[in-house]
């Protein structure tokens, strides 16, 4: 199985396919599936055609479609990228990241270690923060930072004046 949106960083984008021994396997799966709307269908069909040397039903610029849907993409990427940079700065700051050095991150969700301090953060600063149970440890929580950049800014600034305030 694969998919675009781990790729592409593209939080929210569920297509993806799945190659099967035969077609009995794949029909076996399909019967316990709701599938999409048609509507839904023709648009991932249109998606992972940009991905083909030639369109399958030939209705569309192929060369035009990949280079649209890349550019999108590319930039979906660039912002998770940039967003995700300025939490992991803010949180090795005050000392409450994973502690990995890596540049192979992904996702849309960082680690954060408030243990105690979850509860009062999302009260005090109107921020929505999961619970240790996403993130199957108490001491830690998972910050969300796939926002839209408008959101993005009012949300860090205020996760950075609660730590500023919180862990002096």
């Amino acid at each position: 199985m694969d998919g675009v949106s781990k790729a592409f960083a593209a939080g929210g984008l569920r297509c993806g396919f799945m190659i099967t021994p035969d077609q009995s396997f794949a029909h076996d799966i399909q019967s316990r599936l709701e599938l999409p709307p048609k509507s839904m269908l023709r648009a991932w069909d249109h998606l992972y055609s940009a991905f083909l040397d030639e369109a399958p039903h030939g209705l569309i610029d192929i060369d035009a479609t990949r280079s649209e849907l890349l550019d999108y993409l590319g930039g979906a990427r660039r912002l998770l990228t940039s967003q995700r940079d300025e939490l992991t700065l803010l949180l090795k700051q005050h000392n409450l990241d994973d502690g990995l050095d890596t540049p192979y991150r992904g996702g849309l969700f960082l680690l954060a270690k408030l243990a105690n301090k979850r509860d009062e953060l999302a009260k005090q600063s109107d921020l929505l923060i999961n619970s240790g149970k996403w993130s199957r440890t108490d001491e830690w929580s998972r910050l969300c930072f796939s926002l839209p950049p408008d959101r993005w800014k009012v949300a860090i600034e205020r996760l950075r004046n609660f730590l500023n305030g919180a862990f002096v």
